[in-house]
Parts: C-alpha cells; sequence; structure tokens
C-alpha cells in the first residue's frame, strides 16, 4: 500500500537470529538494498564510501551511549523526560557531525553539572523504562512518573541505548559487518530473543535500578508477549517492583494511568 505512494522497499528479516543461514540471509539482504539505493539515487555505493559512513556512524552511537549513561549517576543530573526529548529531537537533525557535536557538548555540561550539584546528594525511586518505543506516550507516561517524585534514569526499549551498545566491525567485510551488527539488536521481532533478558539485567544493576515500568503499545504484540518474561525475570528473579502499561498514543487513559504509576511508585517508597 505504501508502494502505491512512493517508492518502498522491504528488508525480509531472517526466520531466527542464530546460525550461518540467518546470517548469510540478511546479508544478501544488505548486498540487495545497496543494489536497490544506488538503482533509486542513481549513485554508487563504494566500499571506502561505506567504511567511512561506518566509522562516523560508530562515533554517533558512541556518542549517544554516553549520553544515556549519564543516567547512571546517582542522583541522575538529567530527567528521563529530557532524555526522551532530546534523542527524539536529534533523529531530525541529518548532520551527524551536528548531532555527535550536540550529544557531546550536552553530556559534558550534564557531568559538571553533577559534580557541582548533585554528587553526595539522596536519589529518589530509579525508574527504567522496557518495552515499546516511549517518544509517542512521553507526557502521560515518562513526564507522569517523574511529577510524582521519582526519576526515569534507564531505557531498555527502542528508544534507548539497545542498538548504540554494539558497533559495527570497521576491520572486515563492510556488508558482513553490517548484516552481523543489525542481528545482534535484541528486539522482539526476532525469536529466541535471551539476549534482551541478559542486557536488561546488565541495565538494572548498572543504573542502580529501584523499579521496572513496561510500556507496551496495543498492536505491537511482539513486545506484549516477551513482557510475560520480562515480568517473570524482573519481579523473581531481581525481586524488583514491575508495573506493566498497555495503552496507545490517545489521551482517554492519562488518569488511569496516573493512578497505577503512583500506587506503583508508594509500593516502591515502603
Amino acid at each position: 500500500m505504501m508502494n502505491e505512494l512512493k517508492y518502498t522497499h522491504v528488508m525480509q528479516l531472517p526466520p531466527g537470529r542464530s546460525g550461518s543461514t540467518a546470517l548469510h540471509s540478511w546479508y544478501d539482504e544488505m548486498l540487495r538494498l545497496k543494489e536497490v539505493l544506488e538503482q533509486q539515487l542513481e549513485t554508487v555505493i563504494t566500499e571506502d564510501d561505506l567504511r567511512n559512513a561506518i566509522r562516523l556512524k560508530n562515533r554517533e552511537r558512541k556518542a549517544t551511549l554516553n549520553f544515556f549513561e549519564i543516567g547512571r549517576l546517582k542522583p541522575s543530573p538529567l530527567s528521563g523526560y529530557e532524555i526522551s526529548t532530546i534523542m527524539d529531537a536529534n533523529s531530525f537533525i541529518f548532520d551527524t557531525e551536528e548531532k555527535i557535536a550536540i550529544l557531546e557538548e550536552r553530556t559534558a555540561q550534564l557531568k559538571q553539572d553533577y559534580q557541582e550539584n548533585f554528587a553526595g546528594k539522596p536519589s529518589p525511586p530509579r525508574i527504567l523504562i522496557t518495552g515499546c518505543p516511549s517518544g509517542g506516550v512521553r507526557d502521560k507516561i515518562i513526564r507522569q512518573i517523574e511529577e510524582l517524585g521519582a526519576d526515569v534514569v534507564a531505557f531498555e526499549n527502542c528508544s534507548g541505548p539497545r542498538a548504540q551498545k554494539d558497533l559495527v566491525a570497521e576491520d572486515q567485510d563492510p556488508y558482513l559487518a553490517l548484516a552481523e551488527k543489525y542481528l545482534r539488536i535484541n528486539c522482539s521481532v526476532m525469536s529466541p530473543n535471551p539476549e534482551r533478558i541478559e542486557a536488561l539485567a546488565e541495565m538494572l544493576d548498572e543504573y542502580s535500578v529501584d523499579g521496572v515500568i513496561e510500556i507496551i503499545l496495543q498492536a505491537c504484540h511482539t513486545f506484549a508477549i516477551e513482557s510475560y518474561r520480562v515480568r517473570k525475570f524482573v519481579t523473581e528473579e531481581k525481586k524488583l517492583p514491575y508495573l506493566a502499561l498497555e495503552t496507545d498514543y490517545s489521551q482517554t487513559d492519562t488518569g488511569q494511568i496516573n493512578t497505577r504509576i503512583s500506587a506503583f511508585l508508594e509500593i516502591i517508597d515502603q
């Protein structure tokens, strides 16, 4: 249907993440994408150009990850609302060098601000957001959490550092390196997906998390299914409070969500 409006190229995901078959399939998709881009954009993509682009994007990944990791500081010198807003705004900056500069400058400012104004002070309850992308529900969930007295310090979701933690190898076939990197992302569309739980466990410890809130957007069925495993891991293995919020982009359930978040934070405070 989209193709009726504008040419649309669909990359076909392999049936799984492990094994040579999956990697070869995704590698072939990378090569097919390269051919389509060359045809549609009337250009030639050389390996040197691609290697330069990989190095540039790796720098962006490092800058993004360093910015997210400010949330590890206790207490955090910035709100989860600001983290989410800055990352959304940066997605509309198409000059990668400019994007890197903005992130590096803001990260340096926040580290200085922490030393001058936050170090040694008590920390509010620290919340990790997991599940679906949170940008579309930022005001009715992220803002509400922080207005009720907690800090959103970490995002283990599509809006967080999940895709940034793993760099693309710069010393091998660039198409193979891209295929390997993007198969390693812990996305719920791939099954099995045990690496997501492993990454979640690391973040819970690294960010000193007091509670987990999972955002499940209606019709995002893969995350809805994985929420069972997330809940079980968080509550039974990590012994942390967990709240699942199933919602959409409308404002009709704002009051209900506010009530549930309030009760959840009271549990943490006990």
